[in-house]
C-alpha cells in the first residue's frame, strides 16, 4: 500500500515538470519550423531538405550573398548542411564551403526522402547531371586533379568519381530489392517467430531509409574551422567563395580619369564675366588601399592614398576697352586708341593631387570619398586676339588709322607664356563611385564616376584694371609702336579655385587576407 501512495504523490509532484518541459519542446520545435523555412525548387516542386546530395548548375554564377562561385563547384556534388534561415529563408546552405544557394540553381542528386517526388525530382534532374559527368570525365587529367584538389579542401563535398557507384544504392536497394518477399516464402515452413519477422522487416525498413542516407548526414559536421554558429536569432557568417572568409585586402590600383573642368576665375570686375568657365581634365591615378571586414554580409572599409598626375585647361574670355593712351613727344601729345573683339584665353596648368579618402566596397559597388590636395606645378596661358586695330591722332589733329609708323595690332595674334606664378595649393573635396568587375584572377575592372570641389586655395593676384592691350614703346623715326598682349588671368582675375567631374576607368591589383 506504501509503495502506491508513494507513486500516486510522485505523479502528482512530476507532472507539472513534464508538462512544462513538454511545452518548451513544442515551442522550440514551433520556433525551428519558423526560421528553418523550406526551400522549393520550382523544377519540381521538391522540398530541399538537410542531408540532400545536390550539384551546382553552371547557369548559377553566385552565392546569394552576391559573391561569385568557384569554377570547381560545379563538378562536385555537396551536401545540403541548413535549409533556410532569417536572412535567406528560401536559401540552401551548402556543407564545407558554407555558402547560401538559390534553390533554383540546384540538381538533386541524392534524397533523404524516398519517395516518388524525390524520384521524379532525381529523374529529371539526371540529364543534367550525366551532362556534368561527362564534361567532367573529359577534362585533362591536370584539370580534373586540380578540381580534385580543390574538392578536398573543403570537406563534406563529393567529387563525381567517388560519389557515381555510391548514388544508387539509396534509392534502388531499399525500393526494388526490399527483403519482404523472402521471409514470406519461409513463413510456412516451420516455425510461428518466423512470421513475426515480416512484422520486424518492415518496422526496420524505415530506419534503413535513413541510414543509407546517414553517411552523408554523418559527414556535414566534419570540418571543425567556422562551422555554422547561430547567435541568437542572427546567423554566423558564412564563407561565400569557395575559400575561407576574406577579412582584408591589400588593392593597388592603376586608373585613368577625365572630364570637365575648371579653374573657377573670380574677376575683380563682374563686367569682364570670366566665372566657371568650362574646360577639360586627364590625370593618371596610382592608389593603395587597405581594407578590413568581418563578416560577409558586412562591407569592406578601408583607407586610400595615393597620387595622380595630369593637365587641365580652362578657358576665359578677356574685355579690350578703348581707353586713350597718350604718348607725349617733342611736337605735342600723340594719343592712341585700341580696339579689339574679346580676348579668347586658355589658362593651363600640370598638376599633381594627393588623395587622402575613405573607401567602401560591397557587394561590386564602390565608394571614395574625402579630402584631396593638388599641387599646379606648372602654368601657362595661351590666348588670341581679334580684329585689333590702334587709331593714332597727331598733335596737328590729324587722325591716322592702322599705320606703320603708329604700329598696327595684327589679326589673329597670339601669345604662350608659362610661370611659375600659379603654382599653389588647393583643398578639395573629392568622391568617386562606381562598380567594379571581378576576374578569377581575385583581380577586378572598374567603372565610376569622380567630381573634385575646391574648398581652400592659396592662389591670390594683385590684379590691374588696365587694359589688355596697350603701348608701351613711343614710336620712333620710322619705327612703329610697340603694343604687349596682357593675360587676363593676370589683368582681371584675383582668384581662382578647381572644380572637375568627369569617369574614371581602374584597374585593381587585389590581395585577399583570409580568417
Amino acid at each position: 500500500m506504501k509503495k502506491y501512495i508513494v507513486l500516486f504523490i510522485a505523479l502528482i509532484t512530476l507532472s507539472p515538470i513534464a508538462k512544462a518541459d513538454g511545452e518548451l519542446v513544442g515551442y522550440l520545435a514551433e520556433r525551428d519550423e519558423t526560421l528553418q523555412e523550406k526551400a522549393v525548387s520550382p523544377d519540381a516542386n521538391y522540398l530541399f531538405q538537410k542531408g540532400d546530395t545536390i550539384v551546382i548548375k553552371k547557369s548559377e554564377k553566385y552565392y546569394l550573398t552576391g559573391e561569385v562561385m568557384s569554377e570547381w563547384v560545379y563538378y562536385v556534388r555537396h551536401v545540403i548542411l541548413q535549409v533556410g534561415g532569417k536572412r535567406f529563408p528560401n536559401g540552401v546552405l551548402i556543407n564545407g564551403i558554407y555558402s547560401w544557394v538559390d534553390p533554383q540553381g540546384l540538381y538533386l542528386a541524392g534524397s533523404t526522402n524516398l519517395n516518388k517526388v524525390a524520384e521524379d525530382k532525381k529523374a529529371e534532374d539526371k540529364p543534367g547531371i550525366d551532362e556534368r559527368q561527362k564534361e567532367f570525365e573529359n577534362m585533362p587529367e591536370e584539370d580534373r586533379q586540380r578540381i580534385l584538389e580543390d574538392a578536398a579542401n573543403h570537406p563534406g563535398n563529393i567529387p563525381f568519381e567517388e560519389e557515381k557507384p555510391v548514388e544508387e544504392q539509396p534509392v534502388e536497394k531499399p525500393v526494388e530489392e526490399t527483403p519482404v518477399e523472402q521471409p514470406v516464402e519461409e513463413a510456412p515452413v516451420e516455425e510461428a517467430p518466423v512470421e513475426e519477422a515480416p512484422a520486424e522487416q518492415p518496422a526496420q525498413q524505415p530506419v534503413e531509409e535513413q541510414p543509407a542516407t546517414q553517411p552523408v548526414v554523418e559527414e556535414t559536421p566534419l570540418p571543425t574551422a567556422k562551422p555554422v554558429v547561430v547567435q541568437g536569432n542572427e546567423e554566423a557568417v558564412y564563407n561565400v567563395s569557395g575559400n575561407q572568409l576574406r577579412t582584408e585586402i591589400d588593392r593597388f590600383t592603376i586608373g585613368l580619369r577625365g572630364g570637365c573642368a575648371s579653374l573657377m576665375h573670380k574677376a575683380n570686375e563682374q563686367r569682364y564675366n570670366l566665372n566657371w568657365n568650362a574646360g577639360f581634365d586627364v590625370l593618371l591615378d596610382l592608389q593603395y588601399a587597405h581594407y578590413w571586414r568581418k563578416t560577409d554580409d558586412k562591407p569592406f572599409l578601408g583607407l586610400l592614398v595615393g597620387v595622380a598626375a595630369g593637365y587641365s585647361r580652362s578657358p576665359l574670355a578677356g574685355a579690350v576697352n578703348d581707353d586713350p593712351y597718350v604718348v607725349s613727344t617733342s611736337e605735342g601729345d600723340l594719343t592712341y586708341k585700341i580696339t579689339a573683339d574679346k580676348v579668347a584665353e586658355y589658362d593651363g596648368q600640370i598638376q599633381l593631387e594627393v588623395p587622402i579618402m575613405f573607401s567602401m566596397i560591397h557587394k561590386g559597388f564602390f565608394l571614395n570619398a574625402g579630402p584631396r590636395m593638388s599641387f599646379p606645378v606648372f602654368a601657362h596661358y595661351n590666348q588670341e586676339i581679334t580684329n585689333g586695330h590702334i587709331t593714332a591722332t597727331f598733335p596737328e589733329g590729324v587722325v591716322v588709322p592702322d599705320e606703320l609708323i603708329t604700329g598696327k595690332l595684327t589679326e589673329n595674334q597670339k601669345n604662350t607664356v608659362g610661370n611659375w606664378q600659379h603654382s599653389t595649393l588647393n583643398v578639395m573635396l573629392s568622391a568617386e563611385l562606381g562598380y567594379e568587375w571581378n576576374f578569377k584572377n581575385n583581380h577586378s575592372l572598374g567603372l565610376g564616376a569622380y567630381a573634385n570641389y575646391s574648398v581652400y586655395t592659396l592662389y591670390k593676384n594683385n590684379t590691374s584694371t588696365g587694359s589688355l592691350v596697350a603701348v608701351t614703346d613711343v614710336p620712333g623715326a620710322g619705327s612703329p609702336a610697340v603694343v604687349d598682349v596682357k593675360s587676363a588671368t593676370n589683368t582681371y582675375a584675383n582668384g581662382m579655385g578647381y572644380f572637375d567631374v568627369g569617369i574614371k576607368l581602374a584597374y585593381h591589383f587585389n590581395w585577399f587576407k583570409y580568417k
